[in-house]
């Protein structure tokens, strides 16, 4: 799954994507972001303040192009008329809304007729919940029929014991905390009243951070207790589970995470039908 936000050109999006759903047989799918690192918009001319309106305005002409379409650009003070190439194998490309917290993204994507993409980075379950239903009534109320998609990311490992998977995941996923702290943090303003976070409390924050996705929000566990989180998500809405499995384990932990998650799909839908998996790197 691509991502299309800040920096990236609409015309290279519909053609470097389209060469990986003809190299891919047609599985390609593109969640829109906004974005939300102010410092990410160097790399283009987007306004950040503006961004949200910018990315919907690109996805007319997303489609367009991904259909073989001509779409104008400015050039040199001028118009020009661009097709992209090469040609997709999937007719019209399949759309996902990236969603991490705010209901109106998961109405604007009702709205839209898009999928959803998200995750707990910013909602608890119950928010989840409650977006999800917000997003499908958004869907209906288009008159479509379309019952939509949610995608859920998580972070998994599936060992032969709880235990063992909490075990495994622990370190990594302090340093994967630990580097996400110094993503999402901006610089300190003496003016605000407030300390800045001591390693201490760092280290803290990001202890909590990994007992929240390890244990409460993640398939981190042995094979029947991931089962048993896929028919939970199941229940609530969510459809497909992208598995987040790049987060610093062992090569060969993540080949036999990926083989049991496999398993876990397949397994017998009691009291509900588990959501679909998928498995590499989802952006967000």
């Amino acid at each position: 799954m691509g991502r299309l936000s800040e920096g990236h050109h609409v015309a290279r999006v519909a053609e470097e994507w389209a060469a990986v759903d003809a190299l891919s047989n047609g599985r390609v799918g593109v969640s829109l972001a906004s974005g939300w690192n102010r410092t990410d918009f160097v790399l283009g001319t987007v306004d950040f303040a503006a961004r949200r309106d910018t990315l919907m305005s690109t996805v007319d002409t997303l489609r367009a192009l991904w259909a073989g379409q001509e779409a104008a650009f400015p050039l040199e003070g001028d118009q020009h008329a661009v097709r992209t190439y090469p040609a997709p194998l999937q007719e019209s490309i399949p759309l996902w809304l990236t969603a991490m917290s705010g209901p109106g993204t998961f109405l604007e994507a009702g709205r839209h007729g898009f999928n959803v993409l998200t995750a707990y980075l910013q909602q608890t379950p119950d928010q989840l919940t409650e977006n999800i239903a917000r997003y499908r009534q958004a869907l209906s109320a288009c008159g479509t029929g379309a019952t939509g998609h949610v995608t859920l990311m998580v972070h998994a490992c599936v060992a032969d014991t709880e235990a063992e998977a909490l075990r495994q995941v622990e370190e990594p996923l302090l340093r994967y905390q630990g580097q996400f702290l110094d993503l999402a943090g901006r610089p300190h303003d003496p003016g605000s009243g407030e300390e800045p976070l001591t390693e201490d409390e760092r280290r803290e924050l990001a202890r909590y951070a990994v007992h929240k996705y390890a244990n409460e929000r993640g398939l981190v566990g042995d094979e029947a207790t991931v089962t048993a989180r896929l028919r939970q998500l199941a229940a609530v809405g969510v459809d497909e589970v992208a598995c987040l499995v790049d987060f610093g384990l062992a090569p060969e932990l993540v080949t036999r995470t990926l083989t049991r998650l496999a398993g876990c799909a397949k397994a017998p839908a009691r009291p509900a039908t588990p959501a679909g998996l998928s498995h590499g790197t989802a952006q967000a």
